[in-house]
């Protein structure tokens, strides 16, 4: 990729801000979470691998965003929410698995 490429990429996934985008969580911090339960991101460092997922009552850290979501970064940084929802929870025995939806908004 060339260095003009490069940028029409990061312009593009700049511009794709809104959503909806649904993803698993990824590095999972607790088990304390349900269905429908209304949670938002968090930019808690200076690089893309700091997204956090939070619940809104009380702002517990439920888990990252999945690095292949990190354009959402730049969003946040350009002066984009997200909230959303706990959607589904899929798992067995040996392990759950919460599905998350957002939508930004500006």
């Amino acid at each position: 990729m060339s260095i003009g490429d490069f940028y029409v990429w990061k312009r593009n996934q700049v511009n794709n801000c809104k959503g909806p985008f649904r993803f698993s969580i990824a590095e999972i911090q607790t088990d304390l979470y349900q269905e429908n339960e209304q949670v938002y991101i968090s930019a808690a460092g200076y690089n893309p691998s700091c997204l956090e997922i939070r619940k809104k009552n009380n702002d517990l850290l439920v888990g990252k965003v999945p690095s292949s979501y990190a354009h959402i970064w730049d969003c946040i940084r350009n002066g984009w929410f997200y909230s959303g929802k706990i959607f589904c929870v899929y798992g067995n025995q040996h392990g759950i698995v919460p599905y998350v939806e957002f939508v930004g908004r500006k």
